[in-house]
């Protein structure tokens, strides 16, 4: 998938089909933005080093 800013219809549809996808039956590849935020949110060691 090419990182342009306009992401085609076609790349579109392929990304919310993965948001859809249950987390056990996606690609190792891919993560969850918003799974990665939380993490990054709610990690001790994280919020401790960006008081």
């Amino acid at each position: 998938m090419s990182r342009d800013h306009n992401p085609s219809p076609q790349q579109l549809d392929h990304i919310r089909q993965m948001l859809l996808t249950p987390p056990a039956s996606r690609p190792p590849e891919f993560e969850n933005p918003l799974e990665k935020i939380e993490q990054l949110l709610t990690c001790p060691i994280c919020l401790d080093r960006y008081k």
